[in-house]
């Protein structure tokens, strides 16, 4: 594998790159996992429409798995032997995956796909949450 040469250049590719990553998970994933969750709420059967809606977003995301940036994926085998690697990519990491970036950079993402979450699992969480089955509507 070739070694990791850190620039400005590198850098900033791999922010356009990320910043691409979270239109798509905010645009193309989140924004029709809210509309998704909307329309299973509107039916008979939410929880069972919320599981064809999941099956479909599965196929969204895998679609659309080409915009996550390479470079990440290539990192996490060449950290496995190369030291600067390794810190290169905790960084990323922290910047560009913790729960904290995914809270402020990919909010539609996260409430689309919470709440789809939570009405495919509603006959399980209304035992933790009550009125999460008045909400569905089971």
């Amino acid at each position: 594998m070739e070694a990791i040469t850190i620039t400005d250049e590198y850098l900033t590719e791999l922010r356009e790159r990320f910043e691409k990553w979270a239109d798509f998970l905010n645009m193309g994933f989140g924004l029709v996992a809210f509309t998704f969750a909307l329309a299973c709420l509107g039916t008979k059967t939410p929880v069972v429409n919320a599981w064809f809606s999941i099956a479909v977003l599965s196929f969204v995301r895998y679609k659309g798995s080409h915009l996550f940036p390479a470079e990440i994926l290539r990192l996490r085998k060449l950290a496995k032997v190369d030291e600067k690697a390794r810190v290169l990519l905790k960084g990323l990491e922290s910047e560009f995956l913790s729960v904290k970036t995914a809270v402020t950079t990919y909010p539609i993402f996260l409430i689309g796909y919470v709440l789809l979450g939570a009405i495919a699992f509603s006959p399980v969480l209304s035992k933790v949450i009550p009125g999460l089955g008045t909400y569905v509507g089971i």
